[in-house]
Parts: C-alpha cells; structure tokens; sequence
C-alpha cells in the first residue's frame, strides 16, 4: 500500500485495529510524528510489513501493542504514553528505537522479542517498568534512562552489549537470574532502593564503575570479573559463599584495599548473624561462647588481620598509658633515686 505519513495531527476518538474483522497484515509505511493519540490504541496481534515511526507522539490514553509484529524499525523516540502501554509478548524484528521515551503510567514489555537493537536511551518510567523475561537479541541501551516504579528485568536474556550507564532507579529493581552473554556497563548508575541480582549470569565481564547501590542481593551470581567497587555497595544481603566470591573476585582485578574492606565487613556480618546455640547443652554454649570471645578479640585487636592501624593505635595507647602511669605514680624518680643511694654506698 501507499506510505501513511502525518506531521502535527490529532487523532480523536479510539483507533483499534485488533478486530477480528479487521486486517490484521498493515502493509504500508506508517509516519505519524508530533501528533496527538487524544483515545485509546489498540493495535493488539497487527503486523506491521513496513516501518513505522511514531515519534514524538502523544499517547492520552491507554496504548495497546499485544502481541503486534514490527517487521521493520520502529521508532518511538521522544514519544509519550500518559498513561498504560503494553507491548506484551510484541515482536520487533527491526530496530526498536524508545529514546526519550516517556512512560507516564505502567509500561509492558513482558515476554517481548528484541530481535535487533534495542534504545531506551534516556527513557522515563514513572510507573512500574515490566521486562519480564524479554529476549534482547542485539545491543541494548538504557543509558541515562530513570525509573521510579518497581523495575523488572526478571529471566531476561541479554545477547549483546548492555549498557545502562547513568541509569537511575530509584524504585526496587529486579534482575532476578537474567542471562548477559555480552560486555555489560552498569557504569554511573545509580540503585536507590533495593536491587536484586539473584542467579544472575555474566558470561562476560561486568563493569559497575562509580556505581552506587543501595541494597544488593547478589547470592548465587556468576561472573568471571565483577568491575564493583565495595564502597558502592552500601548494603550487601548477607550470604557467606557471596562475600567470599567477593574477595576472591577483588583479589583477581588486583583491588587488594577493596578486598581487605569487603573481608573487614563480612567478618563483622559473620559476628552479627550469630545466634545462641540451639542446643541447650553446656558443652554447646560455652564453644559459641568462646568462638565469639575469640572472634571479639581478633576484631577488636588487629581489625582480622587487615586493619594495620588497630594495632599501632593499641600500642600507641599501651605506651601512653603506661607512662602516665609511671608520671603519675612517681615510679620512675623514685627507681634513680634509689639507684644513686645504692651508687653512693
């Protein structure tokens, strides 16, 4: 069919083409940039042939995309969804393109096929952002993108390079045993609430650089080389194999003072997740007792053996109080004194 193009338009009233007595097959390049969509959209199950840019559109209402195929490039850039998009289950064969995207209610993306390159460079989610198990099977990029709402990347799977450098989440996020196969920047973003990479794997290194993450959960993640600095992780779920994964992983990129401090701090995590014995024994209760004496002393001395300065300051302290003692008691005048009344017999 003939190209479909409109600059500046208004579309009243609802636009639904997921009829059954409808085409589903649109065969003709869509162009319907900086317009207003003033009803609801459904365009659930269509099949999009040509390209189609909706850029810089306005969305007033509820925007349905279920199911949909975009055969060729897609471009949503600087497009406006006011309130619910869905595109569940929707397959883009092409390039989707939300850059500057802004998601004013609930956006949709579970399931969803990403079989080229993915952008939602500096997009805006206010609601709930859901990729549920998505497939990004090009490069994907959510750089400088910000999230309020609860973030899901839960299953999803990442073929390409990842980049969510800059990328804010001020929500929970999820990226529960999600798949990166490819290079992954995290670089500069910023994790405000809890974040959860549970069984997570990185087939390739993972760069977090200048990160800040609130809350982590990072038991039974896999990766070769973790680009995390333990300063930015303000607050790590407690699970002994993750620390020490931790160390190792630090000990590997050469940030020994990293793992000197992420060793400090699970130490101290380890002191403080001990409970009372469950046996009610005597035997039972004094082993734990002495363990936490044991493991009091090797804390409170030499910070367990990576904290230099414990020791010096108790030296310092020691001498100190020692010859205050000695000043104090006179002892060192009085040891001369007796020395020079023992010289002069």
């Amino acid at each position: 069919g003939q190209p479909v193009e409109y600059d500046h338009v208004v579309v009243r009233g609802d636009l639904d083409l997921s009829s059954e007595r409808l085409q589903k097959n649109v065969t003709s390049p869509i162009s319907i940039n900086d317009s207003v969509f003033s009803g609801r959209v459904s365009f659930n199950g269509t099949i999009f042939e040509k390209q189609v840019d909706l850029s810089g559109s306005n969305f007033t209402r509820d925007a349905y995309f279920r199911g949909a195929t975009f055969s060729s490039n897609v471009d949503f850039s600087l497009a406006t969804f006011i309130e619910d998009v869905d595109f569940w289950r929707t397959t883009f064969i092409g390039y989707a393109d939300f850059s500057e995207a802004t998601f004013g209610g609930n956006a949709n993306f579970g399931w969803t096929t990403f079989s080229s390159n993915a952008y939602f460079t500096v997009a805006t989610f206010s609601g709930d952002a859901n990729f549920w198990e998505p497939t990004f099977s090009g490069d994907t990029y959510f750089g400088g993108a910000g999230f309020t709402g609860y973030a899901y990347f839960t299953l999803a799977t990442f073929t390409g390079y990842v980049h969510f450098c800059g990328a804010t989440f001020r929500g929970n996020s999820s990226f529960e045993d999600a798949e990166f196969n490819g290079i992954t920047e995290f670089g500069d973003a910023r994790f405000e609430n809890d974040t959860s990479f549970y069984r997570i794997l990185f087939k390739r290194p993972a760069y977090f650089e200048n990160c800040s993450i609130e809350s982590l959960n990072l038991t039974k993640t896999e990766y070769s080389r973790l680009h995390l600095h333990w300063d930015g992780i303000k607050s790590l779920h407690f699970d002994e194999s993750t620390y020490l994964a931790l160390i190792k992983n630090y000990y590997s990129l050469g940030w020994y003072d990293d793992a000197n401090d992420c060793y400090y701090d699970y130490r101290n995590a380890v002191r403080r997740s001990w409970q009372d014995a469950s046996s009610p024994g005597f035997a039972a209760r004094f082993s734990s007792l002495l363990d936490r004496l044991i493991d009091f002393g090797e804390w409170i001395l030499y910070g367990y053996g990576v904290r230099p300065s414990f020791p010096i300051a108790w030296s310092a302290a020691i001498i100190l109080a020692f010859g205050l003692f000695f000043w104090k008691k006179r002892c060192l005048r009085k040891i001369i004194t007796e020395e020079r009344i023992e010289d002069a017999r």
